[in-house]
């Protein structure tokens, strides 16, 4: 597809988006003296982008997606398109759309041909192939069933269902590939001052299970795939092995998950039964470092790929 600028009034949505990141920014104050220290052993490789609007440029990215070709696919959210590059950081491709406003949030491959997409503007779910080619839309902004109030992550499951984490409704819905209600079940805890604990982001485990973070949480949820809660794991803090403020979720193909955490900034590696294994990442401008680690996405290389939203730009690790 060729690139354009997205036309329109941005500031709607781009005031969303603001006000979902004040508890984040609110909290950061002091956060600067914190260095936590744990295992690593996985490296920084590299990274690629910058604030704009040309191509390869991002502003205020936040999921990130692999497919089985070794192609990535960063939700590029302010500049409303998604971007497709290599592994390297290369440039493949743009996608726009041109029936509506876009602003994608989470983005999901389903393991063959497609791409599943939540579109914050328009409260939908948009499927693209891996051309770019939009095919199919569904949802609409409220409470009821198949509808969002703010729909944010989204997986494909291994029956090849689609969840979605709407993160306002406090729950996680299940589709039919092609958009049919399957079900919902509520998600998340009462909020707790600042803390919300909407469902935030999905992930699917070696065995089927769906994986939830909380917005602005530091536990992790391991659902049946029909929603049924089986597991929960996590305590607050900044040592080796807690987590504070969780923002992406992935498994890495050894079946070992990851998440970003944005406060201290990093990312915390666990086996799927929620065994600590190592940490990276820090504060800081400096490569391998970070300011808000959001979207983080597996390769086909086992390599790991952050998205940080607010330096905007693509980190690439090893993931050892």
């Amino acid at each position: 597809m060729n690139w354009r600028p997205l036309a329109g009034d941005h500031r709607p949505w781009l005031l969303v988006l603001m006000v979902a990141a004040l508890p984040f920014l609110g909290a950061c104050g002091d956060e600067e003296t914190v260095r936590p220290s744990g295992p690593t052993s996985s490296a920084f490789v590299q990274e690629w982008g910058d604030s704009g609007s040309a191509p390869g440029d991002f502003d205020f990215p936040i999921g990130i997606a692999a497919d089985n070709a070794g192609r990535l696919y960063v939700a590029d959210s302010f500049n409303g398109r998604i971007q497709c590059f290599d592994v390297s950081g290369a440039l493949l491709d743009v996608w726009t759309v041109t029936d509506s406003f876009f602003a994608p949030a989470g983005i999901a491959f389903d393991g063959r041909s497609r791409l599943y997409v939540t579109d914050m503007a328009r409260s939908e779910v948009r499927v693209f192939n891996t051309s770019g080619t939009l095919e199919r839309s569904w949802g609409a902004r409220g409470s009821g069933p198949g509808e969002f109030e703010f729909p944010i992550g989204i997986v494909v499951g291994h029956n090849g269902d689609v969840y979605v984490a709407d993160r306002n409704g406090r729950r996680i819905e299940r589709f039919t590939p092609e958009g049919v209600f399957v079900q919902e079940w509520p998600a998340g805890r009462p909020a707790e001052g600042s803390r919300f604990w909407g469902p935030h982001g999905l992930a699917v485990g070696p065995d089927g299970s769906i994986f939830m973070i909380e917005w602005h949480g530091y536990q992790i949820y391991r659902y049946s795939p029909d929603g049924v809660l089986r597991t929960t794991w996590g305590s607050v803090g900044f040592s080796s092995g807690h987590t504070n403020n969780l923002y992406g979720i992935a498994f890495d193909r050894r079946g070992q998950l990851l998440v970003t955490d944005a406060e201290p900034h990093r990312v915390v590696k666990f086996a799927a039964t929620g065994q600590f294994i190592e940490q990276w990442g820090e504060a800081g401008p400096a490569p391998g470092e970070f300011e808000l680690p959001w979207g983080i996405a597996v390769g086909s290389n086992n390599h790991a790929y952050v998205v940080d939203s607010i330096r905007e730009r693509v980190l690439h690790f090893d993931n050892r």
